[in-house]
């Protein structure tokens, strides 16, 4: 058997796992710049972000051309959905025990990086909850207090019932 194809799989997945570190590291920098209300710094890491993606799925693209060249190489039926931990069945132990740890990494990523994406969806939700109670208290200060539909916040979070002139 020669190593080239799993070799170039080990390299393609080890890429894939220094993409993912560094977009979970950018999605806790977009997590700050929410909770800080840094608009540009928020931008700039969207971009960042947009860049990251592009990179990710070339990465897995690589990834997957190189899993089909190791089944095609070991002579490995089904070799379009064959997965990589399938494939540590069918390599020697230290190839198998490298490529479960890069899957084991992956999924670890993967797994905070959901877990990032959904605390600062809250984030930005709570940071558009603030804005519009702002303009709303910006918008009361017309002396029409009848009829200012504020969303206003007391200090634990909840709505005022009263909005505040």
């Amino acid at each position: 058997m020669t190593p080239s194809a799993i070799q170039t799989l080990c390299d393609a997945l080890e890429r894939h796992v220094t993409l993912m570190r560094a977009l979970v590291e950018l999605s806790q920098l977009e997590q700050q710049h929410l909770l800080a209300f840094e608009v540009r710094a928020l931008v700039d890491c969207t971009e960042e972000k947009r860049a990251l993606t592009g990179q990710l799925e070339a990465s897995e693209r690589s990834i997957r051309d190189g899993l089909t060249a190791a089944a095609s190489e070991l002579k490995l039926e089904h070799s379009s959905t064959l997965t990589v931990t399938q494939l540590c069945d069918h390599v020697d132990d230290a190839t198998g025990a490298i490529l479960t740890d890069a899957v084991t990494c992956l999924q670890a990523l993967a797994s905070s990086l959901r877990e990032l994406q959904g605390m600062n969806l809250v984030q930005a939700e709570r940071g558009q909850r603030f804005v519009r109670a702002y303009a709303a208290l910006l918008r009361s200060s017309t002396h029409d207090t009848e009829n200012s539909s504020s969303d206003l916040y007391t200090a634990k979070g909840r709505a005022r019932a009263v909005s505040i002139p």
